[in-house]
């Protein structure tokens, strides 16, 4: 691997990413798909870590939905979480839709989807929207939540 390699795996944010990517225990294949998209970032535009870590900001969710089961009712309620969590919750979430809409190479199209998260714009975004709506649909249940994470 090169020294842009090492450098960059110092941050938690990649390697988290990395982690995330991984299959069955294969990080090189992970750490490859990371190193392309970062090559062909660098193609794009300036800093490639930079341009990353805003669409992970713009990607991760400020509150989670939880489920609460009490005898046949079922009630779901929208929980803050911490930084952390938003981040890994970001990262997952971004893996999961890239991965269902996999048309081609998996790099190319998580390329694709972290540009459109970029912009503000694309699946990940539409599904954050989606859990924002819920959320301000059962908004009343708050009070239910007895611990923040």
């Amino acid at each position: 691997m090169t020294n842009l390699l090492t450098s960059i795996l110092k941050k938690k944010i990649i390697i988290k990413l990395i982690n995330t990517i991984m299959k069955n225990g294969k990080k090189t294949k992970a750490e490859n798909i990371i190193f392309n998209l970062i090559k062909l970032l660098k193609k794009k535009n300036k800093n490639p870590i930079k341009f990353l870590i805003q669409a992970l900001n713009n990607a991760k969710p400020l509150l989670v939905l939880r489920i609460k089961k009490k005898r046949k009712i079922t009630k779901i309620i929208p929980t803050p979480i911490s930084i952390k969590k938003q981040i890994n919750y970001g990262i997952k979430n971004l893996i999961t839709i890239t991965k269902k809409n996999n048309k081609k190479n998996f790099t190319l199209s998580l390329i694709e989807e972290i540009l459109k998260l970029y912009n503000n714009t694309g699946d990940v975004i539409e599904y954050k929207k989606k859990i924002y709506t819920i959320a301000n649909d059962n908004k009343l249940l708050t009070r239910f939540n007895k611990k923040i994470n």
